[in-house]
């Protein structure tokens, strides 16, 4: 019998474990309940933790709690979704602010030395990306020249950037970036960084890598269901500051008609597919 048709009992799981333990268990649950079952459970997880309160979501601010909850977000940020409104926030922003809202009583000072801390430990990084991009946006020259005190990490901001900005070029360099939880997080960071062009290099080299390229065309489409229809999409005005769809476009024709695998193939035409309806998202 499915984890789903047992739900987990979250308010107790929180209770006897607290936050960061009970969403590591609550994972290890997501992870092995039926694929078609994932997307229901898991929106069912981040519901009831969100709902927590403020006492139970500081647990998340500690060196041990924010450790954890990072280890374990890849299994809830890889299960794939339909998204019934295209504008409600993503999977990794929802974490992200449930991280905010543990982080925000602290002192700047305080944030930045724990997450400095935290951050040796980790192979996984999405989350820690899309966390400092979310509180310090566009990290331009200009922004990059505010003083400390207005910075959401305080002093340690700027050597944060730097340490997460080197995470992020090993992770390109070794290819290990595409089977991180969320690449597209990694990906933006990168951009607001101030590195456009080289995060659309990285890109189209990927359009080359018989590994990158199926992992690429798969993370860029989610599926949209309303009363009307479903549909696969892709943002395609968003998306095009970082790729050259014409490009890649031609890539998935080719992996759809010539790719060795069944499941490569399968992604390319979902691509394809989805690329359209984004191309006519455009003019809507």
């Amino acid at each position: 019998m499915s984890d789903t048709l047992n739900p987990p009992n979250i308010p107790a799981l929180l209770r006897s474990d607290g936050l960061p333990q009970a969403f590591a268990a609550l994972g290890a649950v997501l992870a092995r309940s039926p694929e078609p079952d994932r997307a229901g459970l898991r929106q069912t997880i981040l519901d009831g933790l969100e709902a927590t309160p403020a006492a139970t979501q500081a647990a998340l601010a500690t060196r041990e709690g924010l450790r954890t909850f990072l280890q374990g977000s890849p299994v809830y940020l890889r299960v794939k979704e339909t998204r019934r409104d295209p504008e409600a926030p993503t999977i990794q922003e929802r974490l992200s602010r449930l991280l905010i809202k543990a982080l925000d009583p602290k002192p700047a000072s305080e944030r930045g030395s724990l997450v400095i801390a935290v951050l040796p430990d980790l192979a996984e990084i999405s989350l820690i990306c899309e966390l400092f991009r979310m509180v310090e946006g566009n990290w331009a020259a200009d922004h990059a020249a505010r003083p400390p005190e207005e910075t959401y990490f305080g002093a340690s901001t700027a050597a944060l950037r730097d340490m997460l900005f080197a995470r992020v070029q090993l992770a390109a360099k070794k290819g290990t970036l595409w089977t991180q939880g969320s690449p597209t997080a990694i990906l933006w960071f990168w951009w607001a960084c101030g590195e456009e062009q080289r995060v659309y290099a990285f890109i189209k080299d990927a359009m080359g890598d018989a590994k990158a390229l199926p992992a690429l065309l798969d993370e860029i489409v989610y599926r949209v269901a309303t009363p009307e229809e479903e549909y696969d999409v892709i943002p395609v005005r968003r998306w095009s500051k970082l790729i050259d769809f014409r490009a890649l476009e031609q890539s998935a024709v080719n992996l759809s008609m010539n790719g060795t695998a069944r499941d490569d193939r399968k992604k390319a035409r979902r691509f394809l597919d989805a690329f359209g309806n984004g191309k006519s998202e455009l003019y809507r």
